[in-house]
């Protein structure tokens, strides 16, 4: 059965399935085709139309200078600002070092925390060498 936005909004139940069941929708993903194609607005569904209150997602269109914040490199104020959000008790990696530790050593060695951080941000692999760990 060929459902439209008006369709799903004015029926008790928005689930079609096989032999026409009907069930009730607790949330729906989109992408952007179908909702640019679809060209109405979406509305989240009511408490008769679903056990839960409906999220509808779809994606919008990002401008260019809010992609940007994503795209651009980490900035060392950034990460260090991050760094101080930690517990200090706490490890952040398989290597032991607490925040703690880093924050102690942050002078020494900011500059390769960068490094590590930017090369993952561009390549999405770690460096080699830093996933290792040793159990005795």
């Amino acid at each position: 059965m060929k459902n439209t936005h008006n369709e799903i909004l004015n029926y008790s139940y928005t689930w079609y399935g096989p032999k026409n069941k009907c069930g009730k929708l607790d949330r729906a993903l989109l992408n952007h085709q179908w909702s640019s194609s679809a060209n109405r607005t979406l509305k989240g569904l009511g408490r008769k139309a679903s056990d839960h209150v409906c999220l509808l997602l779809y994606n919008t269109e990002f401008q260019r200078r809010k992609l940007y914040i994503l795209e651009r490199s980490f900035e060392k104020s950034e990460v260090l600002i991050a760094l101080e959000e930690m517990d200090a008790n706490k490890a952040p990696g398989p290597d032991g070092f607490n925040a703690k530790y880093l924050k102690f050593l942050w002078e020494v060695m900011d500059q390769d925390i960068a490094v590590l951080f930017n090369e993952f941000h561009s390549s999405a692999a770690l460096p080699t060498g830093s996933k290792s760990c040793f159990r005795s």
